[in-house]
């Protein structure tokens, strides 16, 4: 499963740690969480801390619906 979201919070943290959520599929941003906020707990912060898994993208460009469109997975 691929990620292509404004926002994340622990419950994507716990699934790619399981290996369910790893964007090997995604057609742009391979292996790649892409969000514009996130939002949890000290561990999840924690997680996110140097994890190259995570892109922090603007706004206007994770919510564009070209983008959007070019994300198959």
């Amino acid at each position: 499963m691929g990620i292509h979201s404004e926002m994340i919070a622990d419950g994507v943290m716990h699934l790619a740690e399981k290996g369910v959520i790893n964007g090997s599929k995604k057609t742009i941003h391979k292996g790649k969480i892409l969000v514009t906020f996130l939002m949890g707990t000290r561990a999840f912060y924690d997680w996110l801390d140097d994890n190259p898994m995570i892109e922090i993208h603007t706004v206007d460009y994770t919510n564009d619906p070209y983008v959007i469109a070019r994300t198959k997975r």
